[in-house]
């Protein structure tokens, strides 16, 4: 019983870190436009956070890549 238990909240928590990873380059897509916007972020920050997006979403991709044999 304890096993089954281990494997459901072991699944779940992968889901949980999968569906982060995809909305991290979403929420930092926008925060940067928004903050474009409002002159209230320069350069080189905005490069860092869409480069943490892109770096999550790669992360998403290379998890669910099946290798076929």
């Amino acid at each position: 019983m304890k096993n089954k238990i281990n494997t459901t909240s072991n699944k779940s928590i992968k889901e949980i870190i999968g569906t982060i990873l995809k909305a991290m380059p979403i929420a930092m897509g926008v925060a940067v436009i928004t903050l474009s916007i409002l002159n209230a972020i320069q350069t080189t920050e905005a490069v860092l956070l869409l480069g943490i997006g892109v770096t999550s979403a790669g992360i998403v991709l290379m998890s669910n890549h099946k290798s076929e044999d």
